[in-house]
């Protein structure tokens, strides 16, 4: 039996009411052709650079291009009780800046400023804006710099409100994407492309790592690591655009050591 429009309205909105109340999203999903476009965009490539990890072996480290002699100034975002990635960085003469409301200021570091405050798109006794934060202890001219970049899931709201400039200051960008588990949710999605469509403007994906804390989503035969770290350099930096080579996939390690290792499909690359 066929059913007509005002029929099939209202069975909507039972349905949407009913799933609203389990919590679900009702929400259409992502075509997998947008989803494709994403990796896309997150696809390392061989930019003339040797590979450098700093932070040890585990969770808190990161891959870095072999430009460090060149760094003068590091943002870490989300200090979270580890600072081996900033502690490995004074090797290097580099000062660090470090921020998180959660946490009291590092013991370990000896050449380092510390916030304890949130990194925000705004300011109040808890939180500083992401803007402020960089424009206050340095010149506004210095741009030999790092910003990393974890904070559970408000990265994309700094990173929205990082300025252009601010952001462009930055030879190299790191960040820890979370919640990529909603990439199919409409709204997720063009909150994520916009972010990463605004840092594309500036940087080139150096290196990705999926974090094996929390396991994979799989969207239409797509597989997306739930949360993904991401090393990006500055344009004004690359030396050559080539194919990531097979070789540095090695450079993985497993954020956690007792959980199995995340090995992304081919197409990632």
């Amino acid at each position: 039996m066929a059913i007509n429009n005002l029929t099939f309205t209202i069975m909507k909105k039972i349905v949407k009411k009913f799933l609203s109340k389990l919590n679900l999203s009702t929400y259409g999903v992502v075509k997998k052709k947008k989803l494709l476009e994403i990796i896309n965009l997150l696809r390392p490539l061989d930019l003339g650079y040797n590979y450098i990890r700093l932070g040890g072996k585990t969770d808190g480290s990161y891959i870095v291009p072999e430009i460090l002699d060149e760094i003068n100034y590091c943002f870490s975002a989300g200090y979270g009780g580890d600072c081996s990635f900033e502690k490995n960085l004074e090797k290097y003469n580099i000062k660090s800046f470090l921020a998180d409301y959660s946490f009291d200021a590092p013991t370990e570091l000896k050449n380092f400023e510390y916030s304890k405050k949130f990194i925000k798109s705004f300011s109040d006794q808890k939180s500083i804006d992401i803007n402020s934060w960089i424009e206050k202890p340095i010149s506004l001219e210095e741009k030999k710099m790092i910003l990393q970049i974890d904070i559970e899931g408000s990265e994309y709201e700094v990173l929205h409100a990082i300025s252009e400039k601010n952001l462009r200051r930055f030879d190299i960008l790191i960040v820890e994407m979370h919640n990529l588990f909603m990439l199919n949710n409409q709204i997720f999605y063009k909150y994520f492309l916009s972010c990463i469509e605004k840092i594309k403007n500036s940087f080139e994906v150096f290196y990705l790592q999926p974090n094996n804390c929390c396991g994979t989503s799989n969207f239409d035969g797509l597989i997306f690591p739930n949360i993904l770290e991401i090393t990006f350099l500055n344009k004004s930096k690359v030396n050559q655009k080539e194919q990531f080579k097979n070789k540095n996939k090695n450079l993985f390690v497993k954020n956690i050591d007792y959980k199995e290792e995340i090995i992304l499909p081919d197409y990632w690359y």
